[in-house]
């Protein structure tokens, strides 16, 4: 089916859900809720099952779901509740379970986030534990739960949704593709580079808060991929006794441009401790941060007290000058540290070491040494695509002009399933309804997911033949098209 392009008063790519659904009676995102009711229950076509929100009291069921689901995954007990409690407190996350008969028989999490989708903040949905229950498996619940997901996530305004998966491949047939390719390298600190000193790095605490949500909020408003945080979510990097963070202070120090205090977007200086005598810096200034590095020990050895790696949970920085400070601070490290940990979505962070070679010392492929290692971590799902183009109107495709037909198979939610008339002018997305095509390029929805994401290259897809040009002559011209300066980058785990 052809989703055209409209024209009106006011120019707009598509046409908004209201009026695809009044053209195509068969284009309904069919979310059930009784009105008046915060347990937004959907029926399925059984009246006995229903997936709905869960009230507090039910969450130790969700829970006990859980934890045979998800073995692996070691927790104290009562720590999921509280988590899960905090989730809806905060309004980050809700929980939802599917029942049977008045049981609950499954059961998911699900987030609410802004995302930076190439140079706008919309909004995303995040899936996370979704669970069935051990005597249930295999009749179909996890796939109603994320059909939920999908339906309940539109309905909230949201047209992009992200996961980590548990196997790839059972989320792509529900038309998730793959994010940006997590590289792990393990690198003895006398291979890091000294930079240019470590004056400008402090130690952070609690009370310092205030500049690390400024810090990584300036970040998230500029850098594609980031979702947002919230002050609790700093929180947590202080509710245990292993974290420990060091944050760059900004150069010269920020001043308010009222000369008074600064409004809301300024971060007044906290507390800043330097040194081993932890001497504040001072309360009166004001002051931003440039980078800041979270990070814990772990045992080196098991016989061996003094041996020791660091393991960077969390490694972020505003430009060269404040990375060469905390590359300099682990640097100084090399007495007590044998290996620094790193974990890394940037393609070329290889190139920063003198030796890159982890210390497995692994040799493959003949003379290949081993570098680091890598996983497959978020994956992207579009939920909405004539919303998606509609956010990027300001987004620069390559400069290039073209008139696509973009043909989109999904047999998981039908309402993308179909082909959407793109017309690029100079880079620009515009409404051309009616135009005459030049070219079609076929694909699953996973596939240009991963693509419209920046997260793959069109090249390689048509290499792999997961993408089909009706013209080979305009691959060039249409790799540039899609490709972006940065691929996403996600720092949250959920």
């Amino acid at each position: 089916m052809r989703v055209p392009l409209s024209e009106g008063a006011i120019p707009r790519l598509f046409p908004s859900c209201d009026e695809r659904q009044a053209c195509r009676p068969s284009f309904r995102y069919n979310v059930t809720m009784k009105p008046k009711e915060k347990t937004h229950p959907l029926k399925e076509e059984n009246s006995s099952e229903e997936i709905r929100a869960l009230r507090e009291e039910e969450i130790p069921q969700l829970v006990r779901i859980g934890v045979p689901a998800f073995p692996g995954f070691k927790m104290p007990p009562g720590e999921p509740e509280r988590y899960f409690t905090n989730l809806r407190r905060t309004g980050r996350g809700e929980l939802y379970g599917h029942f049977r008969e008045g049981r609950m028989v499954g059961g998911m999490l699900t987030y609410r986030y802004q995302v930076r989708f190439h140079e706008t903040q919309v909004k995303a949905a995040g899936l996370a534990w979704l669970a069935v229950d051990l005597l249930h498996k295999k009749e179909h619940i996890a796939r109603q739960l994320v059909s939920f997901f999908h339906r309940q996530s539109l309905a909230e305004g949201a047209f992009l949704a992200m996961l980590f998966p548990f196997r790839a491949d059972f989320y792509r047939k529900m038309g998730y593709g793959v994010g940006t390719r997590l590289d792990e390298y393990r690198v003895p600190p006398a291979m890091i580079p000294a930079g240019r000193g470590k004056e400008r790095v402090r130690h952070l605490q609690e009370a310092d808060i205030p500049l690390l949500e400024d810090c990584y909020r300036r970040l998230q408003e500029r850098r594609h991929g980031l979702l947002d945080r919230t002050p609790e979510e700093f929180q947590r990097f202080f509710e245990g006794a292993s974290l420990r963070l060091v944050g760059v202070q900004s150069t010269p120090p920020f001043t308010p441009r009222n000369g008074k205090g600064g409004d809301s977007s300024e971060t007044p200086r906290s507390t800043l401790k330097n040194g081993e005598g932890g001497n504040s810096t001072g309360t009166q200034e004001w002051e931003r941060l440039s980078g800041y590095l979270a990070f814990h020990s772990i045992p080196a050895a098991v016989d061996n007290p003094f041996l020791n790696d660091l393991n960077v949970h969390e490694l972020v920085y505003h430009d060269s000058e404040a990375l060469q400070s905390l590359l300099a601070f682990l640097h100084s490290q090399s007495d007590q540290v044998e290996r620094v940990i790193f974990h890394s979505q940037e393609e070329d962070f290889h190139v920063l070491f003198a030796d890159p070679r982890d210390t497995s010392r692994r040799c493959f492929q003949g003379d290949y040494q081993q570098i680091a290692t890598a996983g497959l971590g978020v994956m992207y799902r579009f939920l909405d695509l004539p919303a998606a183009f509609r956010a990027l109107t300001g987004h620069d495709f390559g400069g290039v002009s073209a008139r696509l037909r973009l043909i989109v198979r999904d047999t998981f939610l039908p309402e993308v399933d179909g082909s959407y008339d793109l017309v690029f002018r100079r880079g620009r997305l515009r409404p051309g309804d009616g135009v005459a095509l030049e070219v079609e390029l076929k694909m699953d929805i996973a596939d240009f997911s991963s693509l419209l994401m920046g997260a793959v290259r069109l090249r390689s897809l048509v290499r792999y033949e997961l993408a089909t040009l009706s013209d080979p002559a305009w691959l060039d011209r249409l790799d540039r098209l899609f490709r972006v300066e940065e691929k996403p980058l996600c720092m949250t785990e959920f």
